[in-house]
This record gives structure tokens, sequence and C-alpha cells, in this order.
């Protein structure tokens, strides 16, 4: 087998900012991926192709886009590079346009922290079948325990050889031929696992085609979405954001509490700022919440100084 390295340059579509995409959640914290901040970042996730291959993706920032960064069999060859790069450019919403966003962002005092830590792309997983997944995983439990659940799932999948420590995603393939007493046992799913299970047997036999659904517009994409076993109100707003459709907000217990506290308890003036906020509803709640929280802002409120203060030292 042949270990090839191979770098290709990624651009975005409008403003981006590597950092500020992996953070705009804590999507990052859920395996495969592995996240490194400081001067240098880099996002890490081992990949796996159709021909079970499975490739180390390094994605590092670069003006105007990112740097991908593959090692693994025949990585210089554009049929394993080409598949690779369209994968990041969607995990990393690297085509959508958010200036529009961006000037409605700064006409209000609720949404000017988004423009100025530099939020808007979501990052998501490689494929559809990755995102629900981790959306069942991470329903009705704490996000520790759903850390921990993913990241045990995880090790169904295959290793790296570049890095054999990590694992990529599993495929449907890999969790259909596992039970659910295993499944539930491994990885502390519990009720979960069944419907982790029975999707990846769907997709497998061909009666559920999930990446059909970033084809689809919103309300399809919905419909489509709800009718997988396990994932409610919460968790299709959720996965229509991750895809795209940002005008879903996800009125969540934890968006409710965030509300309150900026808006008040009268829910008149949530709708008000809902309507204001079309076509962008979902994307400008969820990430009006992640600008408020401390530990995120003053993570990338920090990098952004530095960055800010290098740039004008080197025009001096």
């Amino acid at each position: 087998m042949r270990i090839e390295r191979a770098e290709i340059v990624l651009r975005a579509r409008g403003r981006f900012d590597l950092r500020a995409t992996v953070l705009s959640h804590r999507y990052h914290e859920l395996a495969p991926f592995r996240w490194r901040d400081g001067a240098r970042p880099v996002l890490e996730r081992p990949e796996q192709l159709a021909d079970d291959s499975v490739h180390l993706l390094r994605i590092r920032p670069a003006p105007r886009g990112a740097v991908l960064e593959v090692t693994g069999r025949d990585a210089r060859e554009i049929e394993v590079l080409a598949p690779l790069a369209a994968r990041v450019r969607s995990a990393l919403a690297l085509d959508v346009d958010l200036a529009k966003f961006h000037r409605a962002c700064a006409r209000d005092p609720l949404l000017r922290p988004v423009v100025r830590l530099g939020l808007g792309r979501m990052l998501r997983g490689t494929t559809v079948f990755e995102d629900v997944v981790k959306v069942l995983a991470t329903s009705n439990t704490t996000w520790a325990h759903a850390v921990r659940s993913v990241n045990r799932l995880v090790a169904f999948g295959r290793r790296c050889p570049a890095l054999p420590d990590l694992r990529a995603f599993p495929s449907p393939a890999a969790l259909a031929s596992i039970s659910v007493r295993r499944l539930r046992d491994d990885t502390g799913l519990g009720y979960r696992a069944a419907w982790i299970r029975g999707l990846a047997r769907d997709v497998v036999a061909g009666r559920r085609d999930l990446e059909a659904i970033v084809r689809l517009p919103g309300p399809e994409a919905a419909r489509m979405i709800g009718a997988v076993p396990g994932i409610g109100r919460v968790g299709t707003a959720w996965l229509l954001l991750l895809l795209g459709h940002h005008d879903q907000p996800i009125l969540d217990g934890v968006t409710r509490s965030f509300t309150r506290r900026a808006l008040g308890d009268d829910d008149t003036a949530l709708d008000q700022r809902l309507r204001r906020w079309r076509p962008w509803r979902g994307l400008a709640l969820s990430l009006a919440y992640r600008a408020s929280d401390r530990a995120a802002r003053s993570q990338l409120s920090s990098y952004r100084s530095r960055e800010g203060r290098a740039r004008r030292a080197g025009r001096r």
C-alpha cells in the first residue's frame, strides 16, 4: 500500500474563519473530529471512502479559505482527493455566502457579537448519516455522556493507517452488522442503540436515502428527517440547520433559558425578534446563544485579538 500526502487549497465563498466555524457549536468535541487550537489551529479527522480506504484529513486556516492535507493510500490521485475535498467543503459550509446574514446581524444589538466573533458557518459531519446518528446519540442526555457514547461508537469504525490511534466514523454497513445489545452495552447509548442500528439497516437495505436530503428544499427535507425513528422536533431543527436550512429556530430548553435572559419572559419579544431575523431565524438564534457563552466568547476573542495585532504589526 502506497501512503502519500497531498495538499489542496479550498476557497470559501465570502468571509471564512476556520476557528469560528469549528467553535460555532460543540460538534468538534465528537469523534472522529479532533481539534487542536492555538496559534496554528488544526482540525483533524480520519475519513473512509467507498473503497473502504481510510485517509487522515488535516485542515488548517488559509487566506479566504482552508488548506486540506490528505495522508493515505494514493492521496495524490484525483479519484481520492476530489471526493475528500468535496466532503470537507460541505462539512465547513465553504459554499455558503453569509454576507447578507452578517449585514442583518450588524443592525441587531443581540447579534452584533456574532459578526465580531466571525461566526456564521456551522461545522457538520461529512455525511448526512453521520449527522443523523450524532443527533440521535446526543438526544435526551447530558453532553458529557453524549461525547463518551459517540467516542465509543466510533471505535467500531475502520482504523486510520496514517494515525492508527484514530478511527473513521463507522459506515452504515459496520453499524448494521452489530447487535443492538452489543451496541448498547459497548457505547452506553441505551435505548438510542436500537434507533441507530435500525437506521443503519435501513440505509444498507436502500429503504432510506439520507444523502438525498441535501438536495431537497426545506419542507421536504424536514419531512424526510422527521420520518427517522427517534428524531423529534428539536432534532429535526438541528439537522436542518446543519444542512444549510437556516430559518428553522431550535427552541429547546437551553435556548429558551437564553432568550428569557436576553429578552425577558414575554414570548412576544422573542416572536418579534424571530420575525425580524427571517430567513435566518435558526442560525441567528443558535449563534446568538453561542456568542453569549463566556468560554466560547473568550476563546474566539483572544485569538482574534492576537491575529489583529499581528496583522497590524505586519503593516508597519
